[in-house]
C-alpha cells in the first residue's frame, strides 16, 4: 500500500484545480463528490466533481490522472472500511415498526 499522505502532499495533488465540470449532462440526477484536503502545514484544498463515479472510462480519460488515482484511493479506503467495520445497532427510536 503507498503512502497517501505522501500522495496528497505531491505536486500532482496540488496543482489539481478546485473544481471539474461534468463529463455529460445530468438525465434524472446528479452526483457531486467533493474531497478535501488539508496538509501537512494545515492549509486546506477543496476539490470538487460532477457525476465522477457515473462516468464511462471514455468520459474519465478528460480528467488529469491525478485526480483518478485520488478518487480510486478514496474509493479503497470506503471499501477497506466497510469490509473491516461493524454493524451499528440501530436505536429503537429509529427502528421501522409494523403497521
Amino acid at each position: 500500500m503507498w503512502d497517501l499522505s505522501n500522495y496528497l502532499e505531491s505536486k500532482a495533488v496540488k496543482r489539481l484545480p478546485e473544481s471539474f465540470p461534468p463529463p455529460h449532462r445530468p438525465i434524472d440526477y446528479f452526483e457531486n463528490v467533493t474531497v478535501q484536503i488539508i496538509d501537512s502545514k494545515g492549509e486546506s484544498k477543496q476539490i470538487s466533481t460532477r457525476e465522477f463515479y457515473v462516468a464511462s472510462l471514455e468520459e474519465k480519460s478528460h480528467y488529469p490522472s491525478a485526480l483518478i488515482v485520488l478518487m480510486a484511493r478514496i474509493d479503497e479506503i470506503e471499501n477497506e472500511t466497510n469490509e473491516k467495520g461493524k454493524p451499528v445497532e440501530i436505536p429503537s427510536d429509529c427502528r421501522l415498526k409494523p403497521q
